[in-house]
C-alpha cells in the first residue's frame, strides 16, 4: 500500500464531523483540567481528520474547543481519504491509553483489532459477552461456510441488477421461508424462531436459530453498510436462521434521491449477506407512490416470506399510505407470507384493508413488551 503522508492545515470547526463509531468517554474532572490546558497553553495537538472532515483523533478537544466558542483550529489531514476500517483503527490505537471507553461502541469494533491494540482478554470478555478461551477453540476455519467469501468480496463491489436503477437484485436460491414467531425481549425464555431486533438487547449466545432483524433506529445498524466486512463478521457469531434486510428509512421528507440510496443499501447489504451464506427475509419499504418506480427492486416474485414494519406508523394519514403502499408491493410481488411487524396493534384495521392474496403474521413491537417487562 502507498506510504500515508499528513500535512497541517486550518479548518473551521463548524465543518469538521464527529464520527458516530468514536468509542471514547470522558469524565467532568477530564473537561475541567483540559478547559484549563487551552487557557493556558492554547492548542498543542492539531486534531486529526479524514480527508471528508471525519474526526479520527481529538473528539474530547473538538467538544471543548466548541464550548470556548473556537472558530479555527489547525487538523492533520492524509493525502487520501481513509478507508471506514483505516480510520475505526487508527481512532482505537491514538485514545487506547486515554481514558475509559463506552463498551455499547467498542462492540462494533473487530475483536482481533483491540487485541491487537493492547486490549486485555478480561476487557474483550466484558465488552462482547463471551469467553475468551471458548472463542479461540471455535474460530471460524478457512473451508466453514462463508469465511472465503467474507475474505474475497469486498466493501466496493457491485452486484448483478434487473432493473435500470442497478439496485442489487437478491437471490432467489438464498430466499429464507421460516416465519418469526415472536418478538424476543430481554428476561424472557427463547423460543425457536423468534425475532432478535438488533442493537436493542444483549443478545445470549444461544440464540436458538433465530431471525434477525433491524427494526430500530437507523444510527444503530449504520454499520451493516459503512463497515460491511467488519458487520457480517459480527454476523457470523450467531447462527442465524435468517436475517430480514436492514431497514433504512425512506422518509416521505427526504430528497427522492436519498430515499432511492436507501433503499440500494437496503438491497446491497442483503444480497452481500446472501453471498456469505446467510439466509434473507426480503424488508419492504416505501414512503408515497414517487417511490414505488424503484422501492421493491430487486425482489424477486413470489418470495417465500417478506416483512414490514408498522411500529412508526401513527395517525390516519401514515396509515393510508401504509395500507396502500403495502397492497402495492403484494400486488407485485406475490409473497407467500407477509410478517407485519408492530402489526399486533393495528391488526384488527389492517385485516379490513389489506389484500387477501396472501397471509400475515403479526408480530408485537419489542419496544412495547420491554415497557411491560419493565425494561429501563
Amino acid at each position: 500500500m502507498k506510504e500515508l503522508f499528513w500535512k497541517t492545515e486550518k479548518r473551521k470547526l463548524d465543518d469538521l464531523k464527529p464520527a458516530s463509531y468514536n468509542p471514547r468517554k470522558s469524565s467532568e474532572k477530564e473537561k475541567e483540567n483540559l478547559h484549563k490546558s487551552l487557557d493556558k497553553f492554547n492548542v498543542v495537538d492539531p486534531i486529526i481528520i479524514n480527508l471528508d472532515n471525519t474526526i479520527i483523533g481529538g473528539h474530547f478537544r473538538y467538544r471543548v474547543l466548541k464550548e470556548k466558542g473556537v472558530t479555527e483550529i489547525d487538523v492533520r489531514v492524509p493525502d487520501r481519504q481513509l478507508t471506514l476500517p483505516e480510520e475505526k483503527e487508527l481512532n482505537i490505537r491514538l485514545n487506547k491509553n486515554n481514558g475509559t471507553w463506552d463498551n455499547n461502541l467498542l462492540i462494533d469494533f473487530d475483536k482481533d483489532l483491540l487485541f491487537d491494540v493492547g486490549f486485555e482478554k478480561k476487557e474483550l470478555e466484558k465488552i462482547f459477552k463471551f469467553d475468551f478461551k471458548v472463542e479461540e477453540e471455535n474460530e471460524i476455519q478457512e473451508d466453514e461456510v462463508g469465511y472465503n467469501e467474507i475474505i474475497q468480496f469486498r466493501e466496493d463491489t457491485f452486484f448483478d441488477s434487473d432493473n435500470e436503477w442497478q439496485i442489487p437484485s437478491l437471490r432467489s436460491d438464498k430466499l429464507a421461508d421460516v416465519i418469526p414467531v415472536d418478538t424476543w425481549v430481554k428476561g424472557e425464555e427463547i423460543k425457536e424462531n423468534s425475532l432478535f431486533l438488533y442493537n436493542s438487547n444483549k443478545f445470549p449466545d444461544d440464540v436458538k436459530s433465530g431471525i434477525l432483524g433491524f427494526y430500530v433506529d437507523d444510527y444503530r445498524f449504520e454499520m451493516a453498510w459503512r463497515d460491511a466486512v467488519g458487520f457480517v463478521r459480527k454476523l457470523h457469531n450467531h447462527k442465524w436462521a435468517a436475517i430480514i434486510t436492514p431497514d433504512f428509512s425512506v422518509w416521505r421528507n427526504y430528497p427522492l434521491v436519498l430515499q432511492m440510496y436507501n433503499i440500494y443499501k437496503a438491497r446491497w447489504c442483503a444480497r452481500y449477506w446472501q453471498e456469505v451464506g446467510f439466509n434473507i427475509i426480503p424488508s419492504l419499504n416505501w414512503s408515497d407512490k414517487r417511490t414505488y418506480q424503484f422501492c421493491l427492486a430487486g425482489i424477486p416474485e413470489n418470495c417465500p416470506v417478506v416483512s414490514v414494519q408498522c411500529r412508526t406508523i401513527k395517525g390516519k394519514e401514515l396509515l393510508e399510505y401504509f395500507i396502500t403502499g403495502l397492497n402495492h408491493a403484494i400486488e407485485k410481488l406475490k409473497p407467500q407470507k407477509v410478517v407485519i411487524y408492530g402489526g399486533t396493534y393495528k391488526k384488527e384495521i389492517l385485516e379490513k384493508h389489506l389484500t387477501k392474496q396472501t397471509e400475515y403474521f403479526y408480530l408485537a413491537p419489542w419496544t412495547k413488551k420491554f415497557d411491560k417487562k419493565g425494561g429501563d
